[in-house]
């Protein structure tokens, strides 16, 4: 990643990641970060409640929203100078470091934005200011399912920064598609010393012949030791599977496939739910999915 989109709320959990997109961004090549935030200065009612099924005009003042922008610009000052001093402390010195700041609704806004500035990731926390306990990963959900480059969400107390050993699970129900994201994901962690366990939940004789016609795609790095293909059988609880592979492979970082059109379509591949990717306590990597 050279040009990073980090979403930002001025939580701690903020801070923290943009310390892990400086952390996993190449040191040999300029790099620019922007910090983006999404002022919320507009509430509308519900369509569905208005006598006259039309959408209401905003109901907060223009003073109000005034008075918004001005502690989100003050937010943001007090950020970026904390991030410098980050970078200068680690005595990192290809990265600039830019802001944006918008109106509107995060989850519709990520595609214009990513375009506006020619992000090439994403990384941003599970949660925030507004964290309740149901909602963790929510937003970042919204966003995987959306955004046209990859995304990262980070627990909002992991600080360590590993890329070492990383799970991709996958469905075998698109071969090709599987293929293109490992060619991403290689590209994207090239300037790391990695290892990629590709995971599948199996639950049928002929997954083991797609998981070949893959393992084959990428014999050279198999070989290399650089990616590590697994049949899992699940039998009965898949998030128990799910959580023992991870712990018996040192996994730092769990990546999958978001689907653009659906983003949930994903969290129920054979029996894995949506939480359990997130419950994992790791960083979680959403890839763009390739329409055919």
């Amino acid at each position: 990643m050279k040009r990073i989109l980090i979403p930002v709320d001025f939580s701690e959990s903020s801070f923290n990641s943009c310390r892990y997109a400086i952390e996993i961004a190449t040191k040999k090549e300029p790099v620019a970060l922007w910090l983006f935030h999404v002022i919320i200065d507009q509430t509308f009612y519900n369509p569905t409640t208005d006598p006259d099924g039309m959408m209401s005009a905003p109901i907060i003042s223009i003073e109000f929203s005034e008075e918004l922008r001005k502690i989100a610009e003050t937010n943001m000052a007090q950020l970026k100078s904390q991030v410098e001093d980050y970078i200068a402390e680690k005595e990192y010195d290809n990265f600039t470091l830019n802001k944006f700041m918008i109106s509107g609704d995060p989850e519709w806004l990520v595609e214009d934005v990513c375009e506006e500035v020619n992000s090439d990731g994403i990384i941003m926390s599970t949660s925030g200011t507004g964290k309740k306990a149901p909602l963790e990963g929510s937003m970042a959900l919204k966003i995987m399912g959306r955004a046209p480059v990859p995304v990262i969400a980070v627990p909002s107390d992991y600080t360590s920064f590993k890329f070492e050993n990383i799970l991709y699970s996958t469905k075998l129900d698109n071969i090709d598609n599987d293929i293109d994201t490992l060619k991403m994901m290689l590209k994207l962690f090239s300037h790391h010393h990695f290892k990629f366990y590709v995971v599948h939940f199996r639950k049928s004789d002929k997954d083991t012949v797609t998981m070949q016609k893959l393992e084959t795609t990428f014999e050279n790095e198999r070989l290399d030791k650089k990616i590590r293909f697994m049949l899992v059988n699940d039998d009965h609880n898949t998030k128990t599977t799910l959580n023992t592979v991870i712990s018996h492979n040192n996994i730092d970082l769990i990546a999958f496939v978001a689907h653009k059109t659906n983003p949930f379509k994903l969290f129920f591949i054979r029996g894995i739910h949506k939480d359990d990717f997130f419950s994992a306590d790791l960083p979680v990597l959403g890839l763009p999915y390739h329409k055919d």
